[in-house]
């Protein structure tokens, strides 16, 4: 068996891999190590364990201790690197380049070797451009839209602490203003950077979407759009395939 970990802010993503079958499971951020101490402890005849984290050394240190106590072999955590598989990314810094982007980006170019635009709807929302050769163009950084809520709740107290509104263009209360104006400064934001990069493709690329929060935002994205729910364990099998 294999298990992929994609260890983000807001949820642990799990893969069990066993031959012919597979068992996803999803660990809330306030159980991490609880709840992944009782899957790993459950698991055996563990070959690898692959691991995405963009958490703390402290957490990646006590995963690394707590399965090799269980007796399983050291866990691989993936970084970003220049080239791998196929792909190439633009950071001037490859290391810089957050992992979970790296392997949206390894799993969308193996998936549909075509220009794309890859999009990561998380705490933070990433937006990527890649040609169809696996060269990454570069991409931008945006709040996600809890992320953006929370920021403008903790900076002003006439906001209130309630920021589970409904999406209404003409709000007649703060709550319900807050929501709809944070959803449409994310939605039409992301709309705002593909017209921009769409410049520098010869023709409209596909856009791949994944994420926690990309259900909420996949119908207003604008062009041909492809959702995976799970695009960062996918590159971590195409890693695990190609070594």
């Amino acid at each position: 068996m294999n298990i992929y970990i994609d260890a983000g802010n807001t949820n642990i993503k799990c893969l069990l891999s066993y031959e012919g079958s597979e068992e996803f499971q999803v660990i809330p951020s306030f159980e991490f190590n609880e709840g992944l101490s009782k899957l790993l402890a459950d698991c055996v005849d563990v070959d690898q364990i692959w691991v995405s984290s963009v958490l703390s050394n402290d957490f990646n240190t006590w995963l690394g201790d707590f399965t090799e106590g269980l007796g399983f072999s050291k866990p691989v955590f993936v970084q970003s690197v220049k080239t791998c598989c196929g792909i190439s990314i633009g950071y001037d810094v490859p290391e810089q380049f957050g992992v979970d982007r790296f392997l949206a980006l390894l799993a969308a170019y193996h998936n549909n070797k075509q220009d794309q635009v890859v999009i990561d709807v998380g705490t933070a929302i990433t937006v990527d451009a890649m040609l169809a050769t696996g060269k990454h163009l570069g991409g931008v950084i945006i709040p996600g839209y809890q992320a953006m809520q929370n920021a403008l709740m903790q900076s002003t107290s006439a906001v209130g602490g309630n920021t589970q509104g409904s999406l209404n263009i003409y709000s007649k209360n703060t709550t319900d203003a807050l929501t709809t104006g944070c959803y449409y400064a994310v939605s039409e934001g992301i709309n705002g950077i593909i017209r921009q990069m769409l410049q520098d493709f010869e023709r409209p690329p596909q856009i791949t979407l994944t994420g926690g929060g990309a259900g909420l935002l996949k119908s207003e994205i604008k062009g041909d759009v492809t959702y995976f729910e799970n695009l960062v364990l996918n590159g971590l099998k195409v890693m695990a395939k190609f070594s």
